[in-house]
């Protein structure tokens, strides 16, 4: 991309005073602007728009000419340098501080994204999750994309960034790209992530993004009918993959556990305490413990599963790919006739509202999925018709012993 530079000077008649017009100058960098004061002023007689500069022989204007010149030595000085360098980012407010010696480490916007998403990087697949990190790799080049688009560079500083830019990001992500909103809100969490830690830490004075609101526009999440469930249950699978994909799904629908947290499963998270097998782990996505008390049937695969293992640091569950299993469930559901899209997340939707539609409390679902907020258990919490009708139930006959129905006739004119 061929690189374009100027540098404009001109007076400030708005901030006049006693006859004088302060100096500022305007550098432009590939159609970014930066402005800066040249610490001198002119009398406004003195001026000539024409020339950017002050006309005449007299003291006044030699010293003015002279603070502009330097001005743009040092401008061009820092541009020049600032090419040669072969740094990927060129814009005004770069070359501004470079000869201002205002510049700091990661003082940009993708400078900031590299550098969490390298130390991210390690702790993928220990104690955080490949598809997080994958995710944070994908709104890095959509940003780096929508930057080049709209502003024509590479980076932009932290300085730089206001509401329109995050507002133009969204935009840019759900009408130029197609992403669906909830994906949208998704990645731009993560890029007003990035702008508050840096705020945080005292990078960049305030937050130009906390007027920016998005819904998450969360769909309703299906879960299995008990009909449904049944048929998986009673249903007989005779490819060895299906079998064990049917198995842990099953495992998770009577327990709520993740299908991470399955696959990180060990012997050693296995507990039995009053003569009932508990499973104590913690969240592999947030650290949260959570703890389930294991129901038969989950019990019954949990023996299969750990047939004569004994090491209590090896794993229970021998598991496929997030992906393949997702495949797998969709075979599994058109041999049992399940019109719903089947995947290993229903299995979690499934236990929280089988849980909530049987009278466990919310909090006891919370504590069971590992949830740290319990407004996150509410999203889960879809409760059917059946439930919801069985409440009324109890509520009406709980009013009728206070208010009988002579009282209440007795109101109605």
């Amino acid at each position: 991309m061929r690189n374009t530079f100027s540098v404009l000077f001109y007076v400030n008649r708005a901030k006049g005073k006693n006859g004088k017009v302060p100096v500022m100058g305007r550098i432009t960098v590939n159609g970014t602007m930066a402005y800066f004061s040249c610490k001198c002023a002119v009398e406004e007689a003195l001026w000539s728009v024409a020339d950017n500069r002050a006309h005449g022989k007299s003291h006044q204007a030699s010293q003015v000419n002279t603070c502009i010149d330097n001005y743009r030595a040092m401008a061009v000085h820092s541009y020049n340098k600032l090419l040669i360098s072969g740094d990927h980012l060129l814009t005004a407010r770069m070359v501004k501080e470079d000869f201002l010696g205002q510049g700091n480490d990661y003082t940009t916007l993708l400078q900031h994204m590299r550098k969490d998403i390298d130390q991210f990087a390690p702790r993928t697949n220990k104690d955080r999750s490949n598809r997080t990190f994958q995710k944070m790799k994908i709104v890095y080049g959509h940003t780096l994309n929508y930057i080049r688009k709209r502003y024509h560079t590479n980076d932009l500083y932290l300085q730089e960034l206001d509401l329109e830019f995050i507002k133009g990001f969204s935009h840019y992500l759900q009408f130029e790209q197609g992403l669906c909103q909830s994906t949208v809100w998704v990645y731009t969490t993560y890029l007003k992530k990035i702008v508050i830690n840096a705020h945080l830490s005292g990078e960049l004075k305030g937050n130009p993004f906390h007027k920016f609101r998005i819904s998450p526009n969360v769909k309703q999440r299906e879960f299995l009918s008990e009909r449904e469930l049944k048929a998986l249950l009673d249903y007989k699978f005779t490819q060895k993959r299906l079998c064990g994909t049917i198995e842990i799904f099953l495992f998770s629908c009577f327990t709520g556990i993740s299908f991470a947290d399955i696959k990180n499963l060990r012997l050693c998270n296995i507990h039995v305490i009053n003569g009932k097998t508990w499973i104590l782990s913690s969240r592999q996505k947030t650290g949260t413990p959570f703890q389930i008390q294991l129901l038969s049937i989950p019990a019954q695969i949990l023996k299969k599963a750990v047939g004569r293992k004994r090491d209590p640091n090896r794993k229970v569950f021998d598991i496929n790919s997030y992906e393949c299993t997702n495949r797998n469930l969709k075979v599994i559901a058109q041999e049992c006739g399940i019109n719903k899209n089947l995947t290993f997340h229903t299995a979690r939707h499934t236990f929280a509202t089988m849980a909530l539609s049987n009278g466990m409390p919310i909090e006891s679902v919370s504590k069971s999925l590992g949830h740290s907020n319990i407004t996150t258990t509410q999203i889960y919490a879809k409760i059917v018709n059946s439930k919801l009708s069985h409440d009324f139930s109890i509520l009406e006959n709980k009013l009728e012993q206070i208010l009988t129905p002579q009282i209440i006739s007795n109101k109605i004119v």
